[in-house]
């Protein structure tokens, strides 16, 4: 149920979208404008829930829950046509400490391409979890780059002031390890949003949303396969990777139309 979980909170924006009509025109709205953000994004759900790892002081495999920590590297592109949104965001999440809930009982190797080959090796589950700041993962940051569009919905307008809640699907790539390559996936968002005018040209823009995003398991299909089995997982868990996490940024707007 976890793994759905980002697809089912964004249920409800989407519907209002269908149901309420826009007009770019209304108390005198731009139809194009240019907006840079910057901003804090705080993770919810960490995006890898759980991976093999071996552990270097006796070779055999653990299996580890990820976290990701809040960042301030959180950039965004947008572009406002008629009400519709588009934007590139780029964010980097540093890894945080590991938590061992599974423990091998002998040694294993590592394949080439960064999975376990832990054929035969029996698990059992450490209670409690061991804590642990030992880095796992080859690269310093789970890397993520989305490109997304949709709509705005109006729901406060004044001359100096206007408040709208913003609705987006699109497209995310994932790279968890350095030169693993990206796992792509769907990610969406909804929150709320304000404008604040500072003149016809340029406006500050306050913006909260919460963002969902389902990829292709990041630990690749068959390991993720194993880490279900071991585990005792679900196919669900096997095949996807979920995070949840909000972010707040602040930027400028640009009104170019």
């Amino acid at each position: 149920m976890r793994r759905l979980l980002p697809l089912l909170l964004f249920a409800a924006p989407w519907l209002l979208i269908g149901a309420t009509p826009t007009d770019a025109n209304a108390q005198g709205r731009s139809k194009f404008a240019l907006e840079f953000r910057v901003g804090f994004a705080l993770p919810i759900e960490d995006y890898v829930e759980t991976k093999t790892v071996l552990i270097s002081e006796d070779n055999r495999p653990r299996i580890v829950d990820l976290t990701n920590e809040p960042t301030f590297a959180n950039f965004s592109l947008l572009a406002d046509i008629r009400d519709i949104e588009l934007s590139l965001s780029v964010r980097q999440f540093a890894w945080g400490d590991s938590l061992i809930r599974y423990e091998g009982d002998r040694p294993a190797q590592e394949l080439s391409e960064g999975n376990i080959d832990d054929a035969g090796v029996q698990y059992t589950r450490l209670d409690p979890p061991i804590t642990t700041d030992e880095p796992l993962v080859s690269s310093n940051s789970l890397n993520l780059f989305t490109i997304c569009a949709g709509q705005r919905i109006y729901i406060l307008e004044s001359g100096l002031f206007q408040a709208y809640i913003p609705a987006t699907i699109g497209v995310s790539f994932a790279e968890v390890t350095s030169g693993s390559g990206n796992n792509v996936g769907v990610i969406l968002a909804t929150g709320v949003a304000a404008d604040v005018v500072i003149s016809d040209l340029i406006a500050v823009v306050l913006d909260a949303r919460i963002h969902g995003m389902l990829t292709e398991n990041a630990s690749g299909v068959s390991q993720g396969a194993q880490n279900a089995s071991a585990t005792d997982g679900t196919i669900i868990s096997a095949l996807t990777s979920s995070m949840v996490f909000v972010t707040f940024d602040v930027g400028a707007r640009f009104t170019l139309y």
